[in-house]
């Protein structure tokens, strides 16, 4: 009997690709991923942040252009007032909702906060019997930093001895005052030491205008945790030694041997733009 030869035909399809419908369905798992992640989050956050999420979807004009960082997850919106880092302005431009209203409210509530210690300070160095004499050397005054008191030396040394971090009894006197008047107030604190332009002489090796204002700041420091200041309170002690001379001063001016004590304002980079029909603090 013959063999008859069977052909076998495989058939293929589908042109060597299955074409870009995957594409679209892993976008939308992407996207429903990225959803997913917001949410958490968002619920892993404190009730402040939450509410500014809240604030800003309720009314977002009352979000003025405000940001903290070029990473988008660290700014934060105007409706966060407390426990958070002041926003940097991208740009002048003033909000005009309740969240932005509110924010300025509380600035203004702290810049009148500040300038009753302000007045407190001076009062009580213009009339308290020992430290009247020190009244020229103590100056305060409300910035857009915050309360700054400057502790400033004279040629005879009014709180260090010259070439010296230790501290007298007057500067003793001094931060003691200044501690109880910012008692009211729970704001954070940086201090600063200045030297003027004399070069350090003697002493260790090595041992300059740099060290010498890096020591007077933290004795500084550690004489306002004494009087019963909050050590958390206080977020650095910098040293500039003379490159921050007093304004319209000599650099070896005797004036510029001193300390300041910033009392930092939480609304620093808040722009001071009233809304509509608001008077800003005087």
């Amino acid at each position: 009997m013959a063999v008859i030869p069977v052909r076998k035909v495989i058939k293929r399809g589908g042109g060597g690709h299955s074409g870009g419908s995957w594409k679209v369905a892993y976008a939308d798992f992407v996207t429903a991923m990225m959803a997913l992640f917001m949410v958490l989050w968002i619920l892993s956050q404190g009730p402040d942040v939450r509410q500014a999420i809240a604030s800003y979807f309720s009314d977002p004009r009352g979000i003025p252009t405000l940001q903290t960082s070029h990473n988008l997850m660290d700014n934060v919106g105007a409706g966060v007032l407390d426990q958070l880092p002041a926003p940097v302005p991208q740009d002048s431009g003033r909000g005009s909702g309740p969240a932005y209203v509110k924010i300025w409210q509380a600035k203004q509530k702290e810049i009148k906060d500040m300038q009753e210690v302000a007045k407190r300070i001076q009062k009580e160095f213009s009339e308290a019997p020992a430290l009247t004499k020190l009244a020229k050397t103590v100056q305060v005054k409300v910035t857009n930093e915050g309360l700054r008191v400057e502790l400033i030396d004279q040629v005879d040394g009014t709180f260090f001895d010259i070439g010296s971090a230790t501290p007298n009894e007057n500067l003793r006197r001094a931060v003691e005052d200044i501690v109880h008047a910012m008692a009211n107030l729970d704001n954070e604190v940086v201090i600063e030491g200045h030297t003027d332009a004399r070069p350090y002489v003697g002493g260790l090796t090595g041992y300059s205008n740099w060290e010498l204002s890096a020591d007077r700041g933290n004795a500084v420091r550690r004489l306002m945790t004494t009087y019963g200041f909050p050590t958390q309170r206080i977020t650095e002690v910098r040293a500039y030694a003379e490159t921050i001379p007093l304004p319209n001063a000599d650099p070896i001016d005797a004036r510029n041997r001193r300390v300041s004590i910033l009392l930092q304002s939480r609304f620093a980079n808040v722009p001071d733009i009233p809304p509509p029909g608001a008077t800003p603090q005087k």
